[in-house]
């Protein structure tokens, strides 16, 4: 505390760029899990100090104890509780007990980033164009990987300069960019003008990476919230033609779901698709 007070009274504290370097990394750091979960961490915890920065810690340590106490906090606290044997009884105890920390950190920081965004308007728009603009970046490097350049996203990703599955690369990706799709529609279309344009640009960007990767469970993910948010819009706006609407998506549903049954992938080792290097003696690793 002391020493964010020493900052904001000195000559050096800049509060607009700390809102735009907050901004910018929060927006970023989503998209960035495509290169790594080192990439997407960093962003965050320079978004993070750059809140914290600013001040305001009353205001967020309150929203904090706000949440808790809500019907969803009081749920995940139970979650963590109920979670606590399993890590006792673990193999690996340490690993176990970093994984529910790590956990209990992330929503605790989600709860923060609400906090900030929900009150700073400039930090706000900040992130949603960094958001867009991460997004379009991330599915052009896509793009490249599958035209045939595996070894460049290999590379930033650590891996070395070296040939790899182009499906491989970005497997992790396909359940990430189902999430990303609907909020980058509703990012842009709040954000307004150009940006609009440049949402739907990022969301075809992020739904085709997620095509190609063949992520069964992104696109199950992506087609029942689809389905979802159609409900959602039928109940919203109540168009003449309600039944057919949702028949329609009811049909495309359970179509999406029969058709990834029907092309599920049952020898991996045979599979060209499969995110492995195949050998005679079956993938890589196995």
């Amino acid at each position: 505390m002391a020493i964010v007070q020493l900052l904001k009274d000195s000559h050096f504290f800049n509060r607009a760029l700390l809102q735009r370097i907050a901004g910018i990394a929060l927006g970023a750091s989503m998209p960035l899990t495509a290169l790594g979960r080192g990439y997407s961490a960093a962003a965050l915890l320079i978004a993070m100090a750059s809140i914290l920065l600013q001040g305001e810690h009353a205001k967020r340590l309150a929203d904090l104890q706000s949440a808790l106490r809500s019907p969803i906090g009081l749920a995940a606290v139970v979650v963590f509780v109920v979670w606590l044997p399993s890590v006792w009884l673990s193999l690996d105890i340490a690993k176990s007990a970093v994984v529910w920390g790590r956990m209990a950190a992330y929503l605790a920081g989600g709860v923060i980033v609400w906090s900030y965004l929900s009150a700073d308007i400039e930090a706000r728009r900040h992130c949603g164009r960094a958001f867009i603009l991460s997004a379009i970046a991330v599915s052009l490097l896509g793009y490249v990987n599958f035209l045939g350049l595996t070894e460049l996203l290999q590379f930033i990703q650590g891996g070395g300069w070296v040939a790899y599955t182009a499906t491989g690369s970005l497997k992790a990706f396909g359940s990430v960019a189902a999430c990303l799709a609907p909020a980058l529609l509703l990012i842009g279309w709040r954000l307004g003008g150009k940006w609009r344009g440049l949402g739907a640009l990022a969301t075809l960007g992020v739904v085709s990476i997620l095509l190609l990767t063949k992520s069964g469970a992104g696109l199950i993910g992506l087609t029942a919230g689809s389905l979802l948010a159609t409900v959602a819009l039928i109940l919203r706006f109540k168009p003449p033609a309600m039944g057919a609407i949702f028949a329609l998506a009811l049909a495309a549903t359970v179509g999406g779901l029969v058709w990834l049954d029907g092309h599920r992938i049952t020898d991996y080792a045979d599979s060209t698709s499969y995110p492995l290097p195949t050998h005679e003696d079956g993938p890589v690793g196995l």
